[in-house]
């Protein structure tokens, strides 16, 4: 599981879980989701198994990222989801033994407005004129 920066378009954590094998990892997995920040862009996929170790809390950290519970017996499962937004979600899922699966998209990180690359000068500027008036 990846999570981006949806402004800068950095890596900000890289994690695996493996929740075929251990209630704990899915359990660890939830909480890593739900400390994710509300709009972050976050990347999964699963090779080959992921639901026979799943838990509840874990269903439902998945719900804040896609809709639905595409995870099946022995499926493929990626996905490109915005924390907070799972109807917005890219998802790709196939069945038993169906192979692999991949999810594209083109994510365009958010400029920074230049108001705010114009903030920093503005406050050095009002600084210099109360420095002036106050003498």
């Amino acid at each position: 599981m990846v999570e981006v920066d949806p402004v800068y378009g950095t890596v900000l954590n890289s994690v695996t879980y493996d929740t075929y094998v251990s209630f704990t990892e899915a359990d660890n997995m939830a909480v890593f989701i739900n400390s994710i920040a509300s709009g972050n862009i976050v990347l999964s996929a699963v090779k080959d198994e992921a639901s026979s170790q799943m838990t509840g809390n874990a269903i439902a950290a998945l719900g804040t990222l896609v809709s639905g519970d595409p995870l099946s017996w022995r499926s493929s499962w990626a996905f490109i989801a915005i924390k907070g937004s799972p109807l917005s979600a890219i998802q790709n899922s196939a069945s038993q033994y169906g192979g692999p699966v991949s999810v594209t998209t083109t994510i365009n990180p958010v400029p920074v407005p230049s108001a705010v690359l114009l903030f920093a000068p503005g406050l050095v500027g009002l600084a210099a004129m109360r420095r002036r008036f106050k003498k």
